[in-house]
């Protein structure tokens, strides 16, 4: 979706209210709008849906969008040019400290760890052929080979030197909250 598609931040501080210390967005109360719709969500939260991908999301002029974009756009004056990340992996908590834009790439190397993860150890499985631990790390598309591991915990420092020394965020492979 371009930014020419979405409406103008200043509209958007016209019609919401951010409060920085909870990262949620409130109607702002407009004597321009029916008392319909003001006695129903006039100073109540807005954006409150999770979606599917857990994000929150909410309709301004028949519009869907994503809560934490908005954030952005109202707090920035201007939308958010590529993907963002939730830095603590909590897609509802939209406070502008959590909030970065990143690159795809970037946003990959700060990923929760995957809810079928049955090691609690982001890149490190068992591998029953060998009866070892197998440790890896997928970079720019690629999958790196970091060895095969009798103890589990050296597979996972392994794992997580790859994670430094490729420059992955700190919080990757950490549980998301939801």
């Amino acid at each position: 979706m371009t930014t020419s598609n979405l409406p103008d931040p200043s509209y958007l501080r016209q019609r919401l209210r951010y409060c920085p210390e909870t990262g949620k967005l409130f109607w702002l109360d407009n004597a321009a709008l029916p008392q319909k719709w003001r006695t129903r969500w006039a100073n109540k939260e807005a954006f409150f849906y999770i979606c599917n991908r857990g994000y929150l999301t909410g309709t301004i002029n028949g519009r869907k969008l994503l809560a934490h974009r908005v954030v952005w756009a109202i707090v920035h004056n201007q939308w958010p040019s590529g993907d963002m990340d939730h830095i603590d992996h909590c897609r509802t908590n939209n406070k502008i400290e959590n909030l970065r834009i990143v690159s795809n790439c970037e946003n990959r190397r700060n990923q929760s760890m995957a809810s079928n993860n049955t090691t609690g150890a982001t890149g490190v499985y068992w591998y029953p052929r060998c009866k070892k631990w197998l440790a890896q790390i997928q970079v720019n598309k690629k999958q790196i080979h970091l060895g095969l591991f009798s103890d589990f915990n050296d597979a996972v420092k392994i794992r997580k030197a790859a994670e430094r020394d490729y420059n992955f965020h700190e919080n990757h492979g950490l549980i998301s909250c939801r």
